[in-house]
């Protein structure tokens, strides 16, 4: 009934590079394009927190949402890896791969494409996105969600679920997950195709029913299925004790982004060897404890000098996050933001 679901990343979305929206009655489609990193932070996500930029590649990503009054479905692609540390906003929102690539997730779960995340409002998280990933996101409005639990018969699940006693990383039946992905990519390629054409083509009742009953009938009960019958994860040991150094690194790191910290420094605060956090950065960033540190002071930097009420000239400014040499900064910071630190100064 439907084509193979694609096994290599083929980023349909980001054919489209200009901003689009499609209006009806009961469904809106918007397909956003960004290119810079700060614009992207500022866009609403349902999810409020900060955004690190800490690839290899200019940023370059795009947000595609679908909404109807029960439900959204957002489709999330970037070109370099990015770090979300904050929380959800909206009741429950589901994420998983949309394609046979991974993230990391609140650094003890290693995703791979048959996991559900959940995200719990205002519940602390931190996520890796990868480069060239894509991630699906679904949340569902209270009563429409309590509606399909009681018609499936699943009071329980939704207590739990409600209680955020659900553990928020799940394995999926395999066949489930990809018939989810294969209908919403199914979704998505229709609207793109509606979008390039001219509004006269669009018949908005085809559009209202189709789409809406593949959303809000096979799109929703098939997860909501999927996470009530899905085991926990479980988590080795050694995994575990590994996300605890990872943890006391980052907060170290992130409360001293001014600060001249060295990698010694830094094996001292935590009394790990250099090898064993060496090991831990590059499984989970792949990059060094040194690189990881630059690119966060790197977006602090990007960030005061986009303030409009920033004191003190570029030197001041760059040296104030310990970087002394003006050329090399200049290379990284162009790399991963596109521009030179004084042309983001200039505004």
């Amino acid at each position: 009934m439907f084509p193979n679901l694609i096994n290599r990343l083929d980023m349909f979305a980001f054919d489209q590079k200009s901003d689009l929206l499609l209006e009806e009655k009961k469904l809106t489609f918007r397909h956003n394009h960004f290119w810079d990193l700060s614009k992207f932070s500022r866009f609403p996500k349902g999810f409020a927190g900060e955004v690190f930029h800490v690839g290899d590649e200019n940023f370059n990503c795009s947000i595609s949402q679908v909404l109807t009054n029960n439900m959204k479905l957002g489709l999330h692609q970037q070109n370099s890896r990015i770090l979300f540390k904050g929380c959800g906003l909206d009741d429950f929102i589901f994420s998983f791969p949309a394609f046979n690539y991974g993230h990391f997730y609140s650094h003890k779960y290693k995703i791979n494409n048959n996991t559900i995340t959940i995200i719990y409002s205002h519940q602390e998280m931190a996520a890796l996105r990868q480069k060239s990933d894509s991630n699906y996101f679904i949340n569902f409005e209270r009563k429409f969600l309590d509606n399909l639990c009681e018609i499936l018969e699943l009071s329980e699940f939704k207590k739990q679920l409600y209680k955020q006693s659900i553990p928020q990383v799940l394995k999926v039946d395999a066949q489930k997950i990809n018939y989810i992905r294969r209908l919403c990519h199914q979704i998505y390629q229709l609207l793109l195709e509606i979008t390039s054409q001219s509004s006269s083509s669009i018949n908005p009742l085809l559009i209202n029913y189709d789409l809406k009953q593949k959303l809000e009938e096979e799109v929703a009960k098939t997860i909501i299925i999927s996470l009530a019958e899905a085991t926990e994860i479980k988590l080795k040991k050694q995994q575990i004790n590994r996300s605890r150094i990872l943890k006391k690194a980052e907060e170290f790191y992130f409360s001293n982004l001014k600060s001249s910290i060295t990698t010694q420094d830094l094996c001292q605060e935590l009394k790990v060897s250099q090898r064993t956090l060496e090991y831990i950065f590059k499984d989970y960033y792949q990059m060094s404890p040194k690189k990881y540190f630059q690119r966060l002071r790197l977006n602090a930097l990007h960030q005061e000098l986009q303030e409009k009420d920033k004191q003190g000239n570029l030197r001041e400014i760059t040296e104030k996050f310990g970087f002394y040499h003006r050329g090399r900064l200049a290379k990284d910071y162009h790399q991963l933001f596109g521009q030179f630190p004084s042309e983001t100064l200039r505004g």
